[in-house]
């Protein structure tokens, strides 16, 4: 626990621009040794030069992972196809088809859903062979989990899942919250605390012993981007690492077609002792409140705020927290060891791109348990990419 927070620290800190390019090189190296490939390398060079070492390292593992078949950690939900271009998916895809001649492999079906959700985000010219193929594989996918759990004898065996330790260290979150709470005063800035971390407050009276982050949100009529921007970017106490941009479209003549404006839906933010705060914009539409990420999108019954005092610091948090937290985790009172947010929160559904959906199918294929299998077809079936046949149809998006 402690060497995978200082690790955790380490790597979400601000790094000179001789350290990003000394591991730029280094891991430029590595990479090209594994891969044989400049232009995957030129991706890990670019992922620590920007000083997102967190990314370049998970990258990295992912790298080795499908060209060594070596796994170090689990990390199914990671998009490592983030911020490739099409000639780096390209070479993946070509990796990934010749290893699935010669294996027929669920997992590697998953990997390579990813691969083709960003060609066929990017990609014009091959996207009805593109969109055939996705669905193939998440029909293959499919089908594989139905005959694990409704054909075969042990139907309903469910497979240990083992919850990891948490991120960061309880000392290290009441100061990261305390000195965003003297940055960002809650009465100007309308922020309130959300998901995990308001679970924390309403169960246990703070945060969570096994929890990996701290969750905020703010409204979009309350959000001051520029304002939140600058002040982060004058204090030594908090860095941006990322802006998540939520991008939605829908399939016209076997083209995936942007739709919309593209909106902020989450900042990443790391405290100074390394520890992540996401701050989530909150959009209304109706009686829908609903907040996520470029992948994920959760939604809540319009609510309103109200101060509650967390580890002496006072707080905005929703003001019904029974109807909030029945929303976002069902029985909430009652701790769960193997927690996932794919598959514990009721309110989760599909962000419509064919990234998110490469993920939810990806979940599938790993075939953790029976349960969560039809938690996540009951998502693709809310989100019509699922027929009650089981039909599988990314143009149905």
């Amino acid at each position: 626990m402690q060497k995978k927070y200082t690790l955790l620290k380490y790597v979400n800190r601000k790094h000179s621009l001789f350290t990003r390019s000394i591991l730029g090189v280094t891991f430029y190296l590595f990479i090209l040794l594994i891969t044989k490939s400049m232009i995957m390398a030129q991706l890990s060079f670019e992922d620590f030069l920007s000083d997102d070492f967190k990314l370049g390292l998970r990258r990295i593992l992912k790298i080795l992972h499908i060209f060594l078949g070596v796994k170090f950690i689990k990390d199914e939900t990671f998009n490592f196809c983030e911020n490739a271009t099409k000639k780096q998916l390209d070479f993946l895809s070509k990796k990934l088809k010749k290893d699935l001649k010669r294996k027929d492999s669920l997992d590697l079906k998953g990997q390579y859903l990813y691969v083709l959700a960003g060609l066929i985000e990017i990609d014009a010219n091959k996207k009805p062979k593109l969109i055939n193929e996705f669905n193939r594989l998440s029909q293959e996918i499919i089908d594989s989990a139905n005959y694990e759990y409704e054909i075969k004898p042990f139907e309903n065996i469910e497979r240990k899942v083992t919850r990891r330790a948490g991120d960061f260290v309880i000392n290290d979150a009441i100061m990261a919250l305390s000195e965003w709470n003297e940055l960002f005063a809650k009465e100007k800035y309308k922020w309130f605390v959300i998901s995990g971390t308001f679970l924390g407050l309403i169960r246990e009276g703070g945060f969570l012993k096994h929890d990996y982050d701290i969750d905020l949100g703010i409204h979009s009529k309350d959000f001051l981007f520029n304002n939140i921007f600058e002040k982060i970017n004058k204090t030594e106490k908090f860095v941006i690492k990322k802006i998540d941009v939520l991008k939605e479209g829908v399939f016209e003549n076997d083209s995936f077609v942007l739709t919309g404006k593209k909106r902020i839906v989450l900042i990443k933010i790391i405290h100074k002792t390394g520890l992540n705060i996401d701050l989530f914009i909150h959009y209304s539409e109706r009686d829908i409140c609903w907040h996520g990420s470029s992948f994920h999108r959760w939604d809540n019954n319009i609510f309103n705020l109200k101060t509650y005092k967390m580890h002496g610091i006072e707080v905005f948090g929703p003001e019904n927290p029974e109807l909030y937290l029945t929303e976002n985790y069902g029985d909430w009172r009652v701790p769960v060891t193997d927690f996932h947010f794919h598959t514990g929160t009721p309110n989760l559904s599909i962000i419509r791109n064919p990234s998110s959906i490469a993920m939810f199918v990806k979940r599938i294929s790993e075939l953790k348990s029976k349960n969560k299998f039809f938690k996540i077809k009951h998502i693709l079936i809310k989100a019509k990419l699922l027929s009650k046949e089981d039909i599988f149809d990314l143009r149905l998006l």
